[in-house]
């Protein structure tokens, strides 16, 4: 049913961000708790962790960094206020 829905008005979808799948590279970047190059003096500091996922990027001649589908990623843990907001919120999340 969704997927009939989709392709109806698949004419009216437009990109998000510019991204070209011929030339430009994705990097799959591990967020969860197993990643032992993402460390807590990293994690905990804004500056560093931008630092790291630029290198990240770079290292890998990448675009654009992506998390994993469905994993459970340690970096919302850094925010009180973003946990409350998504147990506030949560039905939003699950219907979007």
């Amino acid at each position: 049913m969704i997927a009939n829905l989709l392709r109806k008005f698949q004419h009216i979808f437009h990109s998000v961000i510019s991204f070209n799948t011929a030339k430009d590279k994705l990097l799959l970047i591990d967020f969860t708790a197993t990643n032992k190059t993402l460390t807590p003096e990293i994690f905990d500091d804004t500056e560093k962790f931008s630092v790291y996922i630029n290198t990240q990027l770079q290292n890998a001649n990448a675009l654009y960094g992506i998390g994993g589908y469905n994993e459970n990623r340690s970096i919302y843990s850094r925010s009180k206020h973003l946990i409350l907001y998504l147990i506030q919120n949560r039905e939003e999340y699950i219907l979007a």
